[in-house]
């Protein structure tokens, strides 16, 4: 048997070859239109400015042993190189292109493009013949204007709608709360009035007490003057500590006084620069009496509007040292006759008034004006405690009560205590021996830290009441 006949898909040698399946057709080239032209153009330009740049000089400075040996063979390698560099720049370039589809979308760009510059001639020409009124417009073939208008218009409508109606709900809500706006209002002011009311007649919150001192002792102040005594044997001109003198307080004080007691006539019109009369608690060296008589100090400047004051005078202390130093310098300023200033060893928080030149005379009643200038801070810095288990210092407003006239003042400067805090401890209601009210301030100089504004020392005047 033939193998033709064994096999009758194998073909004869003397048939005609079967022809084999046409090839996919090759894909149209698309012409490139002016951006696509563009933006080829600028690709070339800019890697042929990109070549350029890579210079001979600038190749060679790379490979400077082979640029001095062999420069030939490196000028051919250079040239070399930035043919195979431009080759295979243009190669992936034509590859993005051509994967990207690049000028098929920019050529549709180009018809966007003119589509929307015909429509919107087609908008702005004035020749344009006018359509029928029934006649059916493509909505794509419409100038932007009136597809616009076309499209938002019942949107528009239907929101501005809903905002009219919202606008009138709001109106209504905001009328009712200022309604009760203006009701609360009226009632937080009657309860500020209220507070108010209730704050100005209760007494202020007592302060927390100071850390206990050194200079809350009696040994203490015995020690300092007994040198102040030492010092003054040596030198006569030497008069001691002037307290708080480097805030000019005593000049305050003398001003204030002045003002309060003989322009405003705080204790009354019977009461002039002759006849009040003045108690100094802590008095120290007396410095401060002696410059109410009119006495200064060789490197004070005498001030001609600060008036003599003749009334009776009295300095107390709990230190004997401090009472022999100041009366040894009123020995030497020559204090003597109507002058004269008393000075007497006596303890105020020990000691009663009662039977000694403190409550006596004209001032059995109380003094005009009680003076304390830094004696509270020193009680305030000592540890010692009263029969009830106090600090002392809680002690003595009252004590020093008794010592004030009614209608008498009471002037405390303090440098450990804000004015506040000296309310605190000062301000009181009725508690037997008269309630004493904030009569005035002494203002200091300022300062600011951390956002609050306070002075070094403070000043305050306070009024006996019954």
């Amino acid at each position: 048997m033939s193998t033709s006949a064994a096999n009758p898909q194998a073909p004869s040698s003397n048939s005609p070859p079967r022809s084999p399946s046409p090839p996919p057709t090759a894909p149209t080239a698309l012409t490139p239109g002016p951006r696509a032209t563009a933006f080829t153009t600028l690709y070339q330009k800019t890697l042929s400015a990109t070549l350029k740049a890579i210079s001979y000089d600038a190749f060679a400075a790379c490979f400077p042993e082979i640029a001095e040996r062999a420069p030939g063979a490196l000028r051919a390698y250079h040239g070399q190189f930035l043919g195979r560099l431009e080759g295979l720049a243009k190669e992936e370039f034509s590859t993005i292109v051509e994967e990207r589809n690049i000028v098929h979308h920019l050529n549709k760009l180009e018809d966007i493009i003119a589509t929307a510059r015909y429509r919107k001639s087609q908008s702005a020409s004035d020749d344009a013949p006018p359509s029928s009124e029934n006649e059916e417009v493509p909505p794509h073939t419409q100038p932007p204007p009136e597809l616009l208008r076309a499209n938002l218009t019942p949107h528009l409508q239907s929101q501005q709608s809903l905002l009219n109606a919202k606008l009138q709900t709001v109106e209504s809500q905001n009328a009712q709360m200022a309604k009760r706006i203006a009701e609360q209002r009226k009632e937080i002011e009657g309860l500020v009035g209220g507070l108010e009311k209730l704050m100005a007649s209760s007494a202020p919150a007592k302060p927390s007490h100071l850390e206990p001192s050194p200079l809350g002792t009696k040994e203490y102040w015995d020690k300092l003057y007994t040198n102040e005594l030492t010092n003054h044997a040596r030198d006569a001109s030497d008069v001691g500590t002037i307290w708080f003198n480097d805030s000019s307080a005593e000049d305050k004080i003398l001003s204030y006084l002045s003002t309060s007691i003989l322009t405003d006539q705080l204790l009354g019109p019977s009461i002039t620069a002759k006849n009040c009369s003045f108690l100094d608690l802590g008095t120290g060296n007396g410095h401060f009496l002696m410059r109410l008589r009119g006495i200064i100090d060789e490197d004070e400047d005498p001030d001609e509007e600060d008036p003599i004051w003749e009334g009776r005078m009295l300095g107390v202390d709990y230190s004997e040292r401090s009472i022999e130093f100041a009366q040894r310098i009123a020995r030497d300023k020559k204090l003597e006759g109507e002058k004269e200033v008393g000075f007497l060893k006596w303890d105020i928080m020990t000691e009663n008034p009662g039977g000694t030149a403190v409550l006596s005379g004209e001032q059995k009643e109380g003094w005009d004006v009680v003076l304390d200038k830094g004696t509270f801070d020193a009680i305030s810095l000592s540890e010692e405690k009263d029969e009830r288990g106090r600090r002392i210092c809680e002690g003595y407003r009252e004590r020093v009560s008794p010592l004030i006239r009614e209608g008498g003042l009471l002037l405390v400067t303090s440098c450990n205590w804000t004015p506040d805090e000296l309310k605190g401890w000062f301000v009181s209601g009725d508690e037997g021996e008269g309630k004493l009210v904030v009569a005035g301030e002494i203002a200091y100089r300022s300062f600011k830290f951390g956002g609050a504004v306070g002075q070094t020392i403070s000043s305050v005047c306070f009024r006996k009441e019954r």
